[in-house]
């Protein structure tokens, strides 16, 4: 079975993206990674970016986009954007108070996710959700989270933050188990109690048990590389990142 290829979210380099886009893309080429999630376009048009990657080798399958971004009136301009560039694995990462302050919000924004897979499916479209912590700290009992899955369709992305579902004190294999084949895309960010800026490596999560549950259980096609909380320079930070996971074996 694959391994999952390795990405990076470019938000993880975001102020290096927004000084010399250039330079960020080719090093982390150099680095081995063969993709990237895009977070912003740094005010290069869809073209551009087609160049970017390809004069650097990588593909970027996937992005962040804003909940606003799927509604109704604006879809359809999101994809015929995100589909000139190749990414159409659109995720959110933060549903907004409005839908987060009770299960049954949760469970609205869920089916915002729904009818932008109706709306997509014919031109390739995938839509998801990416958490942070809040998501896996349950409400009356049930992790939103998982109200979430169980509302979104079986085409829809779990984008699991890896990291956060640990920050959280639950298990990411756990919950992959429970909707298995619905993680495409994962975030491997590190997670430690004790050291907020460790990289993957030097924190405490079992990185061959999460990820190999990720690829094996959670169909996972791109284990994406985030990194936040820096000791070092950001692009030395995802090297780091990513040196660890090319020695390790999963």
């Amino acid at each position: 079975m694959s391994k999952g290829r390795i990405g990076v979210q470019l938000w993880s380099v975001r102020e290096d993206c927004a000084k010399n886009l250039e330079a960020t893309l080719e090093g982390v080429a150099k680095m081995g990674y063969e993709g990237v999630e895009l977070a912003g376009l740094y005010n290069r048009n869809a073209a551009q970016w087609v160049k970017l990657l390809k004069d650097n080798g990588l593909v970027a399958k996937s992005a962040h986009v804003g909940l606003g971004d799927l509604m109704p009136e604006k879809i359809q301009a999101t994809m015929n954007l995100y589909g000139e560039i190749g990414a159409k694995n659109l995720c959110v990462g933060w549903l907004g108070n409005d839908y987060m302050k009770d299960l049954d919000g949760y469970r609205r924004g869920a089916e915002v996710f729904n009818q932008a897979a109706a709306a997509g499916a014919k031109a390739g479209f995938r839509f998801g959700y990416h958490n942070h912590d809040i998501e896996f700290k349950p409400m009356d009992g049930i992790m939103p989270m998982e109200a979430m899955a169980k509302v979104m369709g079986p085409t829809t992305i779990l984008e699991l933050d890896l990291g956060w579902v640990c920050h959280a004190g639950a298990d990411p294999v756990a919950f992959l188990k429970k909707f298995p084949g619905r993680s495409q895309f994962v975030h491997v960010k590190a997670h430690s109690a004790t050291n907020k800026t460790a990289v993957l490596g030097e924190d405490d999560v079992d990185w061959p048990r999460v990820l190999r549950a990720c690829v094996d259980i959670g169909a996972t096609e791109w284990l994406v590389v985030e990194h936040e909380e820096y000791a070092n320079p950001p692009m030395v930070c995802i090297k780091q990142c990513i040196d660890y996971m090319k020695k390790i074996s999963w």
